[in-house]
């Protein structure tokens, strides 16, 4: 079991005693990963990082085989000494410790799960944690779950899954609004809530999966446990995540997050469609609706597909001027930043 608690020590920095073996470069502002190699009867510990070894000294009870995450300081209250900032220790039994007082990134803290044992072991320990346990994490830590859940979750969705339950996935040029939604409600997040109403389960993707995983195909246990994540994502981020089980040709990766906003006391709508193609690379469409007003702007990373967008735009807006009062139509060039958490989210991967 993996346990994220706060970091309690009194103390948290490490001073560097001497180097041993090889040098080792290291500069300020830089974070390192460091391994606890072993703690000398002097209180001294020895680190493992960047290929060689160091001996530190610190007040903070270290074990052997632990993992810390550091951060190099150089500021004017340490004498311009190099001095080690803890930020996160990752322990033998799997609880990692994060340190409040200093800056993390997700990605920082996700380097600390750089093997895929360490990946699977965290998964596992976060489907086990009971719904109560999700209400005493701070904004903090559920962003860094969220991160490493999504992060994980990308790799599992195989083509040998799609053609297993190949009723499930549906073709993009056929889809609908209810084939859409039917596939929502079936990709395997609702599936307890299914249970516990007493509603139909034989469409569900999360009954059909549990139901053949005895066969031993490890693609079903990688469906199970993608769907397993997104329920988690869910519950932290009290929104939906999902993936929208279409078939997509030229398709590397998609992701749709629709969210709500409030604007002058009134309701819109955001969505926004991020997808990866293996032919035009990235397209991106965000669309704001707010009342009888819509504002739609596009990302096109192939120029000439840009082309034939723009050649289309002012039909577009002929067309759209039936239901709207004011439409803004404009491509921009840049993405827009992942809204990848926050309230009244729903998110799809596809």
């Amino acid at each position: 079991m993996i346990n994220i608690k706060p970091f309690n020590f009194n103390y948290e920095f490490l001073t560097i005693a001497k180097p041993q073996g090889k040098s080792i470069t290291i500069k300020a502002g830089e974070t390192v990963r460091a391994e606890v190699i072993d703690v000398l009867p002097s209180g001294g510990v020895v680190l493992r990082m960047k290929g060689g070894h160091i001996t530190v000294n610190t007040e903070i009870p270290l074990q052997k085989d632990t993992s810390l995450l550091l951060k190099i300081l150089n500021t004017p209250d340490t004498d311009h000494r190099l001095r080690f900032q803890i930020i996160a220790v990752l322990g033998r039994e799997g609880s990692i410790s994060l340190n409040p007082k200093a800056s993390i990134t997700l990605n920082q803290l996700v380097s600390l799960f750089s093997s895929e044992e360490l990946k699977d072991s965290f998964i596992k320990s976060l489907v086990d944690l009971l719904p109560q346990k999700f209400n005493s994490l701070d904004s903090n830590q559920r962003n860094i779950l969220v991160s490493i859940l999504l992060n994980n979750s990308r790799k599992l969705i195989l083509q040998s899954v799609q053609e297993m339950f190949k009723e499930n996935f549906i073709p993009v040029k056929s889809l609908t609004p209810d084939k859409l939604q039917n596939a929502i409600v079936n990709t395997g997040i609702f599936f307890e809530n299914k249970l516990r109403r007493g509603s139909n389960i034989e469409e569900d993707l999360k009954f059909k999966a549990l139901k053949n995983v005895h066969s031993g195909d490890e693609n079903l246990k990688e469906l199970i446990k993608t769907i397993d994540q997104f329920q988690i994502v869910s519950r932290l981020t009290d929104g939906i995540f999902t993936f929208l089980p279409v078939l997509w040709e030229g398709l590397k990766r998609g992701d749709i997050f629709i969210k709500e906003r409030a604007k002058n006391g009134k309701r819109g709508y955001l969505c926004i469609i991020d997808l990866e193609f293996s032919d035009i690379g990235d397209l991106q469409i965000s669309v704001f609706l707010y009342e009888k007003d819509l504002m739609v702007t596009l990302y096109v990373e192939d120029e000439g597909f840009r082309e034939i967008l723009s050649s289309g735009i002012k039909e577009l807006k002929d067309n759209l001027a039936v239901s709207f009062n004011n439409i803004f139509l404009k491509f921009k060039n840049r993405k827009e930043e992942s809204i990848g958490s926050g309230d009244n989210l729903f998110h799809l991967k596809v």
